[in-house]
């Protein structure tokens, strides 16, 4: 095995890479089975106890330096493979890998163990057969023929495990879960419904407008959030509309300017683009600052659009206003085509004629890549502008109210 390692793969032509693979999953399994029984032999002759130990596993994971839980798992698995006899000589044959003999160990309970013992020959053909997540998805189906009631128990444990999302004090959020069958299967069904959707939008983005598409999984994450605004933009049980409120901490030039940058009070900055995007479609609660902490004002909430407002532009819009653009009016954010700012002369109000509807990815485009939006007061229609000052397209208002007078594409 040490000239095997020695080996340098940038020596060794295209077949050679290959066989060398399959070699290293051979001499893997080989390993894994050898390190396995060794490991019960330990366990049986409670060699652990001399350093101390209180467990196997324990000394298992001070002397490798493996995760507790990983250990736990292999003296498990070690000691199942004891009733598992046609298992243990194929894994010791480096016929199937550990993670099948692990997924074959995890189905053997008190209530499954007689019936494993007539169905082992079957079951490992089937290791032998399918692929990993395959052969857990069979498993699964002869455990719930088998002991139903333990399957229904397992798949609640696996529901009171579902979890879990955190954030950082400057503001990053995490998202972790697990998620039973059921739930996954609904999630999944509407992220890559989105998925595909976004898809679409980034591809005519990049034909018509020159816009680079976002990564798969920038894209992925841009509709996770879109998820969370659609349930946003729902009535609440109540009939009441439910906006988020925002606390936003803003220094007293950035607030007059609308430039630099300001701090959310939940942790972490965003641009002064970003927080006048928040301001479209969130409740901001501004607090005025100067200086390091001297406060001068704290605001009251970001006019918003109301319920009235949003009932009257869907009216005029039954999509995001972008052309092409099929996200439905009842997703989007209504856009302030002049950032609203609080009694200053210039800034724009919150009223139906100043609100446009963008779905999530183009009010990003307006908010962070220079694009914008601007009503020619001439002939009311909407110009939208690369950030070079190109006129992409003008727009006019498609609902029923305004029907049904489509947008002149221009230069695309």
């Amino acid at each position: 095995m040490t000239e095997w390692l020695d080996v340098d793969p940038k020596a060794l032509a295209d077949q050679q890479l290959i066989d060398r693979i399959s070699e290293a999953e051979a001499l893997r399994v080989r390993l894994d089975a050898a390190e396995l029984a060794t490991i019960r032999e330990v366990d049986l002759r409670m060699t652990w106890a001399a350093d101390g130990a209180r467990s196997a596993a324990g000394w298992l994971k001070a002397r490798t330096g493996m995760a507790a839980s990983t250990a736990r798992e292999k003296v498990r698995v070690a000691r199942t493979l004891d009733s598992m006899p046609l298992t243990k000589a194929a894994f010791g044959a480096g016929e199937i890998s550990y993670s099948k003999v692990r997924a074959l160990a995890a189905v053997v309970t008190d209530a499954t163990a007689e019936r494993f013992r007539s169905d082992e020959e079957m079951l490992v053909d089937y290791a032998r057969t399918f692929g990993t997540d395959d052969l857990a998805r069979l498993l699964e189906h002869w455990r719930s023929v088998v002991d139903p009631d333990g399957a229904t128990e397992e798949a609640a444990k696996r529901w009171d495990r579902s979890g879990a999302a955190h954030a950082d004090s400057n503001g990053t959020g995490h998202l972790h879960a697990t998620l039973d069958p059921e739930s996954n299967a609904v999630f999944t069904t509407e992220l890559e419904a989105l998925m595909a959707a976004a898809f679409r939008r980034d591809r005519h983005d990049l034909e018509h407008l020159g816009i680079p598409p976002r990564a798969t999984q920038q894209r992925r994450l841009d509709c996770l959030v879109e998820m969370a605004r659609r349930s946003a933009a729902c009535n609440t049980a109540d009939g009441t509309h439910s906006q988020p409120e925002v606390i936003v901490m803003v220094d007293y030039d950035t607030y007059l300017r609308g430039t630099g940058t300001a701090e959310l009070a939940r942790g972490g900055r965003v641009t002064g683009d970003a927080a006048r995007r928040l301001a479209c479609h969130a409740g901001i609660v501004r607090a005025v600052t100067t200086g390091q902490s001297e406060l001068l004002d704290l605001g009251r909430s970001t006019p918003v659009p109301n319920s009235a407002q949003r009932r009257a532009a869907a009216l005029q819009y039954s999509t995001c206003i972008w052309p092409d653009c099929d996200i439905p009016y009842a997703w989007t954010q209504l856009h302030h085509l002049e950032p609203y700012r609080r009694g200053h002369p210039t800034g724009g109000n919150t009223d139906t004629h100043d609100l446009v509807p963008n779905c999530t990815h183009h009010h990003h485009l307006v908010h962070d890549a220079g694009f914008t939006l601007r009503r020619d007061l001439d002939t009311d229609q909407i110009e939208i502008r690369r950030p070079d000052g190109t006129l992409i397209a003008t727009v006019r208002p498609d609902g029923p109210i305004t029907r049904r007078r489509a947008g002149t594409l221009v230069g695309v």
